[in-house]
């Protein structure tokens, strides 16, 4: 299987966009559920549910994370996104597995990931008695991203289940593409060659820059986005910005280490984010929220230790 997994300059920019939304769900995660535990009262609602409640919220969020052919396959890695992991100790297993993502400061985007640990999984891919190759790296890093990008989709998922919040459709992000044969592209199932369609025909594009001031989505159409020229040439690699200030912004902070040159896994890593991610203040919502809790002894630690 590592014989034929990708492992090309496409490849890693995928890897490194991925680190960048997972950096940013992980954020986007612990502001919800911070939001749940001190305004409305998740623990004490979710505990009081019959089984058969939480089990119907834990499917449905289930369902929603595998919306996509690939999501159902990336469950298969994931072990704690079960019906009895998540309903351990009376349903403590899904909260518990909420705390284990939550990050101590959301006025940043975290410049590095939170993994969850997992025996079997890192088990899995331990490294042989000769070592390991770049391919088998790449593997292992693309795979730990993919799991707890899906555990973090769906506790998201869960908690919209939980308090009655609508589906958020899959927005496609254009991007660089892995290569593939006529061969491999002739036998994809017909399902992927439509999700290949949608993403390559989509309009919707992303700013590189993560000091945007326009979002971090922006339709083609109603910006006109300017493409890296020296990366488009030379690695057939799209960055998009909004603006010049934008791409002036992220040259320094990320662009520059990384522009028209092959990308090695460990260029995507750190690059992905950058050393100094933008401040984002909290909104009026927020400042309740954060001073609700400080009166939390274990949500406290949490936000203290993000100072």
């Amino acid at each position: 299987m590592l014989d034929s997994y990708p492992f090309e300059d496409g490849d890693i920019a995928i890897h490194r966009s991925a680190i960048r939304n997972l950096c940013s769900l992980q954020r986007n995660v612990t502001v919800l559920a911070y939001q749940r535990f001190t305004v409305d009262d998740l623990e004490e609602k979710w505990l009081a549910l019959s089984t058969s409640a939480r089990q119907n919220h834990l499917l449905q969020g289930m369902v929603r994370a595998c919306r996509r052919p690939i999501d159902q396959d990336e469950r298969l890695h994931c072990e704690e996104v079960t019906l009895p992991y998540l309903q351990k100790g009376n349903g403590r297993g899904f909260l518990d597995l909420t705390r284990s993502f939550m990050i101590p400061d959301t006025t940043t985007i975290p410049t590095e990931p939170k993994f969850l640990l997992n025996k079997r999984f890192d088990q899995m891919l331990r490294p042989g008695p000769n070592g390991q190759s770049d391919r088998q790296v790449f593997f292992r890093a693309d795979k730990t991203l993919c799991r707890n990008m899906f555990i973090c989709r769906f506790l998201s998922d869960t908690l919209a289940s939980i308090f009655d919040q609508p589906e958020k459709p899959i927005v496609f992000v254009k991007g660089p593409q892995p290569k593939m044969t006529r061969a491999e592209l002739r036998n994809m199932p017909e399902s992927a060659k439509a999700d290949r369609a949608a993403a390559k025909n989509s309009t919707i594009i992303r700013c590189e820059s993560l000091s945007c001031q326009l979002g971090q989505s922006k339709s083609g159409e109603d910006v006109d986005f300017m493409v890296c020229s020296n990366c488009s040439k030379t690695m057939q690699r799209r960055i998009f910005y909004c603006s010049k200030g934008c791409q002036k912004a992220d040259w320094k902070a990320r662009h520059k280490a990384i522009c028209g040159k092959p990308l090695t896994l460990q260029d995507a890593q750190a690059s992905a984010i950058g050393k100094e991610p933008p401040k984002q203040a909290w909104n009026t919502g927020q400042e309740s929220i954060r001073n609700a809790l400080l009166e939390i002894p274990w949500l406290a630690d949490m936000v203290n230790e993000g100072k």
